[in-house]
């Protein structure tokens, strides 16, 4: 039986997903459970060939699970007609649309359908649905433009329109930022953000913008072939090592501090570093690319004062000064400089 809790808008209990290609069916994943839970952003990791898409198709209702349950809104998903299904789950594909010759504005008010009738007309409020969508997305110029006349990127933004203009209450989105600039994929990330915190709607999206998922996503669902799923409330996946476990690949590590992945260096000439705020981040980001270990009580200690003064100490006396990035990384970058086996720099 499914939970009542009123927050949880889907809910799977011992899912097997995958195919089945006449008697042979193929298993992607067995024994997956969880829930989605109403106005919280999802955002499911994943490496490619986990199986991300799957999920997203059998949740959405494209791809039958091969065994389980799934409940939506508490009633077992067997028991909905398509009709009922499309007014509840607005799904976004990575396949290409097949759609050239229809204009954008056509495109999403294909999203109205559930909501027009027999006939399909589209009323004063539908139209209205439909550009405030695309204006949603950044695309209301767009909207007398043929389809086949986009980027790969403003057809990824008219099919999210086309989603929103189904009002949902329920998003499965899969890789929607994948084809957009760094900029547009901070928006979109917003916007659904956004969409599931005021608007109260539930959202899964997968992606590999790992910082935006860290930065906005109140729950992350992370998949491998071989762990399966494991779900939970995002800072709680960060101090508990899982996000490291999943997807850490020997020499790369998952850096807490800064929530980012980054080469680790096992050798390094030992540095103090003496910094504040952000440029503790960019100065700390300078020396470990160019071999640097920070640690607490090293020989060499840098101070950096801003982005324009810098201090190089050795035994507590100053050895160079720097004033600007440029300076310091020019410098570091001659290995020469320092003795092979300490920490200590020769007399300059």
């Amino acid at each position: 039986m499914a939970d009542m809790r009123s927050d949880i808008m889907i809910q799977a209990r011992n899912l097997t997903i995958g195919y089945r290609q006449g008697r042979k069916v193929k298993k992607v994943h067995t024994g997956l459970s969880f829930a989605l839970r109403q106005g919280e952003l999802t955002c499911l990791l994943g490496p490619n060939g986990a199986g991300k898409s799957t999920l997203l198709r059998t949740l959405g209702g494209t791809q039958a699970p091969l065994t389980g349950d799934i409940f939506l809104e508490g009633r077992s998903f067997t028991t909905y007609t398509e009709k009922e299904i499309s007014r509840k789950i607005g799904l976004v594909l990575t396949d290409r649309t097949m759609a050239g010759g229809l204009t954008v504005f056509d495109l999403v008010s294909l999203g109205r359908h559930p909501h027009t009738g027999f006939f399909g007309r589209l009323q004063k409020r539908d139209e209205e649905i439909v550009y405030q969508s695309l204006d949603a997305v950044g695309v209301a110029f767009k909207a007398g433009s043929y389809v086949a006349e986009l980027s790969d990127g403003e057809r990824q933004k008219v099919m999210i329109a086309k989603a929103l203009a189904q009002e949902c209450p329920l998003l499965l989105l899969d890789e929607p930022t994948a084809f957009l600039d760094v900029v547009s994929r901070i928006e979109m990330m917003d916007l659904l953000h956004e969409l599931a915190e005021k608007k109260g709607k539930t959202v899964l999206l997968s992606t590999h913008d790992l910082e935006q998922a860290l930065l906005l996503g109140d729950r992350l669902w992370l998949l491998s072939r071989d762990k399966g799923l494991v779900c939970g409330a995002t800072e709680d996946l960060v101090f508990s090592g899982e996000i490291n476990q999943f997807f850490a690949r020997n020499e790369i590590i998952f850096d807490r501090k800064n929530g980012n992945f980054r080469p680790q260096k096992r050798e390094g000439k030992k540095i103090t570093l003496k910094a504040e705020g952000e440029l503790f981040f960019w100065t700390q980001n300078a020396l470990t690319r160019n071999g640097f270990q920070l640690e607490e009580q090293a020989t060499l200690v840098l101070e950096a004062c801003s982005p324009h003064a810098f201090r190089l100490w050795e035994n507590n006396q100053i050895k160079k000064t720097f004033t600007s990035f440029e300076q310091l990384i020019a410098f570091v970058k001659q290995k020469e400089l320092f003795r092979e086996r300490e920490d200590i720099l020769p007399e300059l």
